[in-house]
């Protein structure tokens, strides 16, 4: 009879660990005129990004915190159709602001430059 009051010693535990412990956060869209930008998960470590822009377009895109000097290499999006979009594991080296920088070049249009402030949580 010993082991019921230890299972349900764990299983109380566990119940109490899975309300208090932080889950991770959701998606984070930032938005600028001519574009929209979902960061698939703001969290230590690689993260993917979805950008809606103009078809046809051609993006570099580049995570950088410059309190601290890191930046990520900067890299072209990949084009999935439609005027949408996507990088594939950008990795962000710490907590804290960070800035999206993206080099948009429309079909036919001059270059936009746009920087896009955001935060990483644990």
């Amino acid at each position: 009879m010993k082991a019921l009051p230890a299972l349900a010693g764990a299983v109380l535990l566990a119940v109490i660990g899975w309300l208090v412990w932080p889950s991770p956060p959701g998606p984070l869209v930032l938005h600028a005129p001519s574009v929209t930008v979902t960061i698939v998960s703001p969290r230590l470590g690689t993260t993917d990004l979805d950008i809606s822009a103009a078809p046809g377009a051609f993006i570099l895109a580049q995570a950088s915190m410059p309190l601290m000097g890191y930046a990520t290499p900067q890299v072209a999006a990949t084009a999935a159709g439609g005027g949408h979009y996507t990088v594939s594991a950008v990795h962000l080296m710490t907590t804290g602001p960070w800035e999206l920088r993206l080099a948009i070049t429309p079909r036919g249009m001059p270059r936009e430059d746009l920087l896009l402030p955001f935060d990483v949580t644990g």
